[in-house]
């Protein structure tokens, strides 16, 4: 379970058929306040995230070995009655390093928008989406611009401005493109795209 501060519990049911007989509460970590969990049987924990980026954690360790104190009740479970008894409060200190969850991956999450600005700040003659998300610690300024995310792989230095650039597989069956196709204006340069390198060839056929 997880409070409106991000702090995760966990909790163990002493089960009798469909009977809870007992209850065990103990602190296990703190993570950004979520508006889903998901457990996985992979051992893995999908938060997404209520005012910050979805989260997926690994669990190191089931906190078992904790010394962390931890709540009991072996009364009989009723729900018409509230615990008045303060010895059974789960008393901790948040910590802010995680113990038993590692961070693996997080996505993206804009939620919730505190305002936005569209204006082209930068001079790139387009304009760019400026927005404030999130709040408190998970508070950001992001930037949206009109585009794609490009990954750079490799390079090669071309000694004119090309006027064209295509690719095209060697073979009907094959999965990624062979060759790519760069042309000027009185000439075209045929480059293979062989295990991640490129390099000019002249005996392709083109």
């Amino acid at each position: 379970m997880q409070s409106e501060h991000g702090d995760l519990y966990k909790v163990n049911l002493d089960l009798s058929g469909t009977d809870v007989l007992g209850v065990s509460v103990q602190y296990f970590d703190t993570i950004a306040p979520s508006s889903k969990l998901s457990l996985l049987e992979s051992g893995y924990l999908f938060a997404a995230g209520d005012c910050s980026n979805h989260s997926m954690f690994r669990f190191t360790s089931l906190g078992n070995d904790s010394d962390v104190g931890v709540s009991n009740s072996t009364q009989v479970f009723d729900e018409t009655k509230i615990v008045s008894d303060h010895l059974a409060l789960v008393k901790f200190c948040p910590r802010g390093e995680h113990v038993n969850l590692e961070l693996c991956d997080q996505m993206q999450n804009l939620a919730c928008i505190t305002d936005m600005l569209v204006e082209d700040l930068v001079g790139q003659g387009s304009n760019q989406i400026y927005l404030t998300t999130g709040k408190a610690n998970n508070g950001a300024l992001r930037q949206l611009t009109h585009g794609l995310t490009v990954i750079e792989m490799a390079t090669s230095p071309m000694p004119l401005k090309p006027v064209k650039v295509m690719t095209l597989r060697g073979l009907a069956t094959s999965e990624y493109d062979q060759y790519m196709i760069v042309s000027f204006v009185d000439s075209s340069l045929i480059l293979s795209i062989n295990d991640g390198k490129i390099s000019s060839v002249s005996d392709t056929g083109f």
